[in-house]
């Protein structure tokens, strides 16, 4: 997903993963199927560290590929390549942001749960598309990932139609200053010495971030990405 946003998409081996990970991911999206644990009393050999999280099937994981989206497979398909971008494209990408933006996909656990690699071998899955300030979720997700997640979700029409996106967006225009400009609570923008970039962790730009001016600058500038993603400058 990295190398596709950083163009790298001419590549005849990132094009045919691309292609392969659209149609993989459609198949199982397309239906709404958000029956996706099994029974753990199946397998009593799951350690005891990993009691509290559900079983995901292992058809889902089969191969090593997992059939479900993760958040790096939806940052692939923030930047899939213009020339490939049919109305036919951009209708199966809706489909697998509609099942992202779902409730019930909202209501798994964070990262899933777990997969079977063996007999007591199991793996924590994690890379969920988890979303802060979702209507009406049981679960609070870390409100510093606001920004981030709705940069990234700005690129899909699917997404700039749904509550949860416009309301947001309408949230962070409370941090609009008298000249235009914003400035976030700090803490939308985290600059981390160790992290995840899908999780929010570098979302820092200027040298000097003890300036307040540092924030704004990097304030207008995720919100300005954000309005022109969604055509609403």
């Amino acid at each position: 997903s990295f190398l596709c946003a950083a163009g790298y998409h001419q590549e005849p081996p990132i094009q045919a993963y691309l292609r392969h990970r659209l149609e993989t991911l459609l198949r199982f999206t397309q239906e709404k199927d958000f029956n996706i644990y099994t029974d753990r009393s199946q397998y009593p050999d799951i350690p005891k560290g990993f009691h509290d999280k559900p079983l995901v099937r292992p058809e889902l994981y089969a191969g090593g590929e997992e059939q479900f989206p993760t958040i790096y497979d939806i940052y692939a398909l923030a930047h899939y390549p213009a020339h490939f971008q049919s109305e036919e494209t951009l209708r199966k990408i809706d489909a697998i942001i509609e099942y992202v933006l779902h409730p019930n996909y909202q209501a798994f656990p964070v990262g899933y749960g777990l997969m079977r690699a063996g007999k007591r071998k199991y793996y924590a899955i994690g890379w969920s598309v988890h979303l802060p300030r979702y209507p009406d979720a049981e679960q609070k997700i870390n409100e510093n990932l606001l920004v981030q997640r709705l940069v990234l979700l700005s690129n899909f029409r699917a997404a700039r139609k749904h509550i949860w996106f416009q309301e947001n967006v309408a949230r962070l225009e409370d941090y609009r200053t008298d000249h235009g400009t914003y400035i976030f609570p700090r803490s939308y923008l985290q600059e981390r010495l160790s992290g995840y970039w899908v999780t929010g962790a570098y979302m820092g730009m200027e040298e000097n971030r003890r300036q307040k001016i540092a924030i704004e600058l990097e304030s207008t500038f995720w919100m300005l990405k954000i309005k022109k993603n969604a055509e609403i400058l």
